[in-house]
């Protein structure tokens, strides 16, 4: 109907059984020889000053692989995760294209996103 087929391939690795994700040295292996179009991401915490971060190291790893490998990086966040800091940074609003969260954002945030051409949705 739309002239191209959606593949969806699931990476092997240590699985998190809170998050139902996979990461890992296999994942990231993986990862290298993949090619990616559009990255759906999420996050566990984001501020300003550590950008969006999580509390596996693993997983960051991984998450960071990925957008590397992305054309297109797009973040989703709910507001829970709004100046919660974790241990581990995976990206910054320079490393993402599209910002999708469940409500409006401060004043500061929306102006760093537009500084670095990210779109807010």
């Amino acid at each position: 109907r739309y002239g191209y087929i959606i593949s969806v391939t699931i990476l092997g690795g240590q699985l998190n059984r809170n998050n139902v994700s996979v990461s890992g040295i296999s994942a990231l292996n993986f990862i290298k020889n993949v090619n990616i179009d559009i990255a759906f991401m999420a996050t566990s915490g984001f501020s300003l000053e550590n950008g969006f971060t999580g509390g596996n190291f693993s997983e960051c790893e991984t998450k960071k692989a990925v957008m590397r490998k992305a054309r297109k990086n797009i973040l989703l966040m709910d507001n829970t995760k709004i100046d919660k800091n974790l241990p581990f940074t995976f990206a910054n609003l320079k490393d993402i294209d599209i910002l999708i969260t469940d409500c409006p954002l401060s004043e500061d945030i929306i102006g760093a996103a537009k500084g670095k051409k990210v779109e807010v949705y």
